[in-house]
């Protein structure tokens, strides 16, 4: 009937394919009848390669479809390099109120405010203001191992009081070299010569 008829015709049709061919959909890979291992590799890997892109593809669109990139408008996948390249070029220090830019460049630590005073004159000035400076050198400096937490400012713990007339870029160049003087082996030693008297109390300023 045509059971047979429809079962026998399938099979002569694995006589006419030459070449492997990976399985689409449902459908299963086709290996043609007669042949070795290596066919049967080679539709393995054809078919590892087909599932390896539509992987591929899937996370894209799940990238897309992220919060990550609700900012961005629908696009097209061939055009996301050149948009990404457009959004990386706002200048997002110029066009944000100077309070949010400020506090933003704080963040960074004294390698990254050099880098940013790099990129234009507005960078440049907002990376120097003296709030920067301070709360950089605040995070990178006031941390006190031993204790496990902040070290208040002028309580001889190696911070200086906080002055409103105080260059804390300055003062953050001072630290830099000091702690580069005793991790080269670069300190000055300084001898205090006074009276051959008993000594029952040292004070030392900041």
């Amino acid at each position: 009937g045509y059971g047979y008829r429809g079962h026998h015709e399938a099979l002569r049709a694995f006589d006419d394919v030459h070449e492997p061919i990976p399985g689409r959909g449902n459908a299963p890979p086709i290996i043609p009848r007669r042949v070795g291992g290596e066919a049967a590799r080679a539709t393995a890997a054809a078919q590892n390669e087909i599932l390896r892109r539509r992987q591929i593809e899937k996370e894209v669109y799940l990238d897309c479809e992220s919060a990550v990139e609700l900012a961005l408008p629908q696009y097209n996948l061939s055009k996301r390099g050149e948009e990404e390249d457009a959004i990386v070029r706002i200048d997002f220090v110029g066009s944000l109120p100077e309070e949010l830019a400020v506090h933003i460049l704080s963040m960074l630590d004294h390698r990254g405010l050099a880098q940013a005073s790099e990129v234009s004159r507005r960078w440049y000035q907002v990376a120097n203001t003296n709030y920067v400076w301070k709360e950089s050198f605040y995070r990178d400096n006031s941390t006190a191992f031993a204790m496990g937490r902040p070290v208040k400012p002028g309580s001889g713990l190696g911070l200086p009081p906080t002055l409103p007339d105080k260059e804390w870029k300055q003062v953050y160049k001072a630290r830099q070299q000091l702690d580069r003087n005793w991790k080269e082996g670069e300190a000055l030693a300084v001898y205090l010569y006074g009276h051959t008297d008993s000594i029952y109390c040292v004070q030392f300023d900041e």
